[in-house]
């Protein structure tokens, strides 16, 4: 069976150190290592470099838009995603593909618009909009953000002719909104770098400045910082040296005030790390957690915390895919507080560390590598390309 030539859409900066643009990157790499073609079209800002087998189309850059971020903004919306459906256009004049996938609503919405329809068109979806978007639109209620949400989780994916869910929770939200039939969403999760990471020794006892704790990922309103603040006063009021280290590329001024108030930031270490690096900048935390109160997604610091062998401590509907008491910790109700005292317990129970790092560590070999989701998915662009047989 020949290579395939697939086109890669992706709103976002690529590569970039956080969640959908890891994902577009890793998949893109292991599946160019396949032995097939890849063009990946996406913006012009990028942080690190990608394997040179990945042939990189980037419009123009805009200076003055912030793209970084996650989410939505204006710059995006009516400058850099009508850039990219033209350079997208250009490509698709120039090149004969066999499959086009498409990352996330922007990617989508730009393919399904652009796109010679004989060309069978993936969806690869992240996350829901009925719980995401209200978090970017705080000045618009609630309730009308989320009704606009769970409509386009609705109609949008119906463009595609198949789609890619990263995660059970995720297919199963699509299936029920009817957004397409069970037989036409596949699971094809996330992998982490096991290389990347320290091999795995026994998390030590606290010492006596309190313990460790890390978060690693964007600070967006959806991931749930102030819950991660809050839970940090919890801890400290019975371990005052313990300390939290944040590892992002965001800026934490937007909780500098919140911080102060609540009398932590003192203990607060602010550490930036590239994807590369991001093993080593987890060092030999206690206690990894992560404060997003839903996802249905999978969160790539939670595979990150696994494959490094730091407990994970999570709200119940962001854990997967560690399992409670399996290989991590759910936590509920949805507070800081309730954050902060499972925090505690597994600082002061050294064995039940070493017992759910182990745990999780052993989960992820060898179901969680991105050469392996890499293959199912090119199962899939062979099942739908009516040349991949040629």
């Amino acid at each position: 069976m020949r290579p395939l030539r697939i086109c890669v859409v992706a709103a976002c900066p690529v590569p970039y150190p956080r969640g959908t643009p890891i994902r577009v990157t890793r998949l893109s790499e292991a599946v160019a290592r396949l032995g097939h073609e890849v063009d990946l079209v996406t913006y012009a800002t990028s942080e690190g470099t990608m394997d040179p087998a990945v042939r990189i189309h980037r419009i123009r850059d805009v200076p003055g838009i912030r793209v970084g971020r996650p989410g939505p903004s204006v710059g995006k919306l009516a400058v850099l995603d009508p850039l990219l459906a033209l350079r997208f256009r250009r490509l698709l004049r120039e090149h004969s593909f066999d499959v086009i996938h498409a990352h996330h609503y922007e990617g989508l919405l730009i393919a399904s618009l652009v796109r010679d329809r004989k060309i069978p068109l993936i969806y690869d979806a992240h996350t829901v909009l009925e719980t995401e978007l209200p978090t970017y639109a705080r000045w618009i209620p609630t309730a009308a953000v989320r009704a606009v949400g769970a409509v386009l989780d609705r109609r949008l994916p119906s463009r595609a002719n198949f789609i890619v869910a990263v995660s059970e929770p995720l297919r199963d939200h699509l299936v029920a909104r009817r957004a397409a039939p069970p037989e036409r969403v596949r699971v094809i999760g996330n992998g982490v770098e096991l290389g990347t990471f320290p091999v795995l020794q026994a998390a030590p006892n606290p010492p006596s400045d309190g313990g460790t704790i890390v978060y690693a990922g964007n600070l967006a309103p959806y991931q749930g910082i102030p819950h991660l603040l809050e839970g940090f006063r919890t801890v400290l009021e019975r371990r005052p040296l313990a300390s939290l280290r944040i590892i992002t590329t965001s800026s934490f001024e937007p909780f500098e005030r919140m911080a102060r108030e609540l009398r932590v930031r003192h203990r607060i270490e602010i550490e930036g790390a590239t994807i590369e690096s991001l093993g080593a900048a987890l060092g030999r935390a206690h206690v990894a957690v992560n404060p997003r109160p839903k996802c249905e997604g999978v969160p790539q610091k939670n595979l990150n915390y696994m494959a490094a062998g730091i407990p994970l401590v999570a709200f119940t509907d962001s854990l997967h895919p560690a399992r409670d008491g399996e290989t991590g910790r759910g936590v509920r109700p949805v507070s800081g507080k309730a954050l902060g005292q499972v925090i505690l317990e597994l600082l002061e129970r050294p064995e039940e560390r070493r017992r759910l790092a182990a745990s999780a560590r052993a989960a992820l070999d060898p179901d969680y590598t991105w050469s392996g989701q890499a293959g199912r998915l090119v199962q899939l662009y062979e099942e739908l390309s009516p040349r991949a047989a040629g």
